[in-house]
């Protein structure tokens, strides 16, 4: 019986440390936020892309290959606002983002690996999430502060 109470133990401080998983991506249909559609607004542009449903998403691509997005939405009931850049590199394509939910302030630095189709996301706390991104979709900033 001891020894079946430590597993469980065990078993709980793996679930609680290992890193939350989600999904995000851009397809046709929108933006995909981990089960939540943001659908295009008409008048976007080439270099700017508006989406609106539960949040509001900006996503603008600079002449210079980076991409910058911005959303704004209501976080587990506070006002919250989110910012990424999006660097795409010979070896990798990173992001880092600022967040803001109700007063307090966070910020992330993001990794995406090709392989697994995954962001890795740590944010200033220490609490990481992987963020996948679905076959088909496209890799995008993700200014949502999932898992928090």
């Amino acid at each position: 019986m001891v020894a079946l109470a430590l597993l469980f133990v065990a078993g709980g401080v793996w679930l609680s440390t290992s890193p939350r998983a989600f999904q995000a991506g851009q397809d046709s249909a929108g933006v995909h936020v981990d089960g939540i559609t943001l659908t295009r607004v008409v008048s976007s542009t080439a270099r700017s892309q508006v989406f609106t449903g539960a949040a509001t998403l900006v996503i603008d691509m600079e002449s210079s290959g980076v991409v910058t997005a911005a959303a704004v939405m209501t976080w587990n009931g506070l006002a919250a606002t989110g910012r990424c850049v999006l660097r795409r590199t010979i070896a990798d394509v990173v992001e880092t983002c600022v967040y803001a939910l109700g007063s307090n302030r966070l910020a992330s630095s993001d990794r995406f690996s090709p392989r697994t189709r995954t962001w890795y996301r740590e944010y200033s706390d220490g609490v990481a999430v992987n963020i996948t991104v679905p076959r088909g979709s496209t890799v995008i900033p993700v200014p949502f502060p999932l898992g928090r």
